[in-house]
């Protein structure tokens, strides 16, 4: 599976829907921090070590974040993208 593919597919699992798991990608391509990847998206994730593609998948874990925030905040997936050391975003008295 190329590693566009694979992040997608992790997204959409993990409760994007489709259209969403699309912007994330499409962020990261664009973002400037992810440069040495513009190459790489259509690579076969086999062809790499297991830490790159958990690289890969923490940074768009942390757009989805940002996407999520900025579209819908409330979205019942965003806890599947959120750190066990990160604030979930839920109000103290509602956890």
């Amino acid at each position: 599976m190329i590693i566009e593919t694979k992040i997608k597919t992790l997204l959409v699992d993990h409760g994007l829907f489709e259209d969403m798991a699309e912007k994330v990608i499409t962020a990261l391509k664009n973002d400037p921090a992810n440069a040495m990847m513009v190459s790489r998206w259509g690579d076969e994730e086999s062809e790499y070590p297991a830490m790159i593609m958990t690289v890969a998948w923490n940074h768009a874990k942390r757009e989805a974040l940002k996407i999520i925030d900025k579209e819908c905040p409330k979205h019942w997936a965003r806890l599947a993208f959120v750190e066990e050391s990160e604030d979930a975003g839920i109000p103290r008295g509602e956890k």
